[in-house]
């Protein structure tokens, strides 16, 4: 879906504008648009279809960027992989993932667990007719990647994002970076990160270039903006700092710069003071988000005031913010607390494929029901296979595992009948949600 929106657009509206630089080239939108129609050809030949995982062990590149589209233009499933893990970390994530193939490049680490089918692009490239590409794959709530988190509480684990949550977070993205037609946007951090990943699809939209930068250093950093005329991009606080003692940067012409984005871990107001200094016409953003939940906050250049250093900034679109006590009470200004979001759509398809996939589950069903604090919470009508036996406590384990907490269900019921549906065999939810919803007065749309 997200593809039609990205760069499906941006091939008819921008066809003749710069879209992506590749080695001393830059692709217009329309060149691009026949690559990555090219790399879906061979993809779909080797036989991957609709909710086939694909794991990318890359670089920053135009590979990624192409490969990425491709996916998303198929229906094929992501799994981008941190670049910089080692090769029992990298085993970890292809274990838990399961993809049918992965693409790498050679300067990586090879890993030992086998998948059916790999590729070494930089020294086989993965193109092809487009004869074999399918009609374009559209589902809001289908999952668009796979995003493995840092792994701060443990190993890794894999985050999915649909085609309409990324999609939410590049209207999030623009707003808050001003991205326009004709900018130049150059992906300094980690393709493979939430803070850099839906810049892909956010810069088409409008019409804006793309580079990618290999591996930051602040000589290369310098380098990409210098020559290719960089106007937006998004780093970490590590590479802001780096930078801003780098004696080589202030001998350097970045004035192209305009907007520089950060995010991943607190700035502290000297590094600003710092960047103020080495930037004095940038106007600096903060964002703030995490790999479940997209962006959810960003304080913007004016908004860089002392008293509001130290701060996440404000809700972005479609997102409510409040901090509350551990039982979920809302908190007074000054009070300390855990900050809680929502403006989120929980995707059914989402929940049912993790609970589906439990050993004892024949068929489920899943939906939303009226909630006096949070206007709906998720619930879950679960079959389970003849001869078995399941309880809420245990799906809900097996949910925390695989789901973001509040696309958790709190509330289950185990019918002893298959669930109801039509004609064609699609489940009536309908006639489950029926009695929950009587004479409730509706407060998430």
């Amino acid at each position: 879906m997200i593809y039609s929106h990205s760069m499906n657009r941006a091939a008819r509206h921008y066809s003749k504008r710069p879209a992506l630089s590749v080695g001393e080239a830059r692709l217009t939108f329309g060149e691009l648009h026949d690559r990555v129609m090219g790399r879906a050809g061979a993809l779909a030949r080797l036989g991957f279809n609709t909710g086939d995982r694909l794991a990318l062990l890359l670089p920053n590149g135009h590979d990624y960027v192409e490969l990425v589209y491709a996916c998303s233009r198929l229906g094929v499933i992501a799994v981008p992989i941190n670049a910089r893990l080692s090769v029992v970390e990298i085993d970890h994530v292809l274990a838990d993932a399961g993809p049918r193939g992965l693409i790498r490049h050679s300067s990586l680490p090879v890993p030992t667990v086998q998948v059916s089918w790999e590729l070494v692009v930089d020294e086989e490239p993965l193109d092809g007719s487009t004869d074999a590409v399918p009609p374009p794959f559209y589902d809001p709530e289908a999952i668009l990647a796979l995003i493995y988190t840092s792994g701060t509480t443990g190993r890794p684990k894999g985050v999915m994002l649909t085609h309409s949550s990324v999609l939410s977070d590049v209207h999030n993205f623009n707003y808050w970076m001003g991205h326009r037609e004709g900018g130049v946007y150059l992906h300094a951090a980690p393709i493979f990160h939430i803070a850099d990943f839906p810049a892909i699809f956010a810069a088409p939209v409008v019409g804006a270039c793309q580079i990618a930068l290999p591996r930051f250093s602040p000589a290369a950093f310098c380098d990409a903006v210098e020559s290719q005329r960089i106007t937006h991009t998004v780093l970490v606080p590590t590479m802001i700092n780096l930078l801003t003692q780098s004696a080589g940067a202030r001998q350097r012409d970045l004035s192209s710069l305009e907007v520089l984005a950060y995010g991943g871990s607190p700035m502290a107001p000297e590094l600003i003071r710092r960047t103020r200094e080495l930037l004095p016409r940038v106007k600096l953003v903060q964002v703030y988000g995490l790999s479940e939940t997209g962006y959810l906050t960003g304080l913007q250049d004016q908004e860089h005031t002392d008293g509001r250093l130290t701060s996440c900034g404000r809700e972005g679109l479609g997102v409510e913010l409040q901090v509350a006590d551990d039982a979920g009470t809302e908190l007074g200004a000054g009070q300390r607390g855990e900050l809680v979001a929502r403006g989120e759509n929980v995707y059914c398809g989402e929940v049912e494929a993790v609970i589906v996939a439990h050993p004892a589950v024949l068929e489920v069903a899943v939906f939303g029901i009226p909630d006096p604090k949070w206007g709906e919470l998720v619930a879950a009508w679960v079959v389970a296979k003849p001869g078995t036996t399941i309880t809420a406590e245990e799906l809900i384990g097996h949910c925390r595992e695989r789901l973001a907490n509040y696309k958790v269900p709190r509330h289950f019921e185990f019918p002893e009948t298959e669930l109801p549906k039509n004609g064609s065999g699609k489940v009536l939810k309908r006639l489950l949600r029926e009695r929950f919803w009587a004479g409730a007065k509706r407060s998430v749309g």
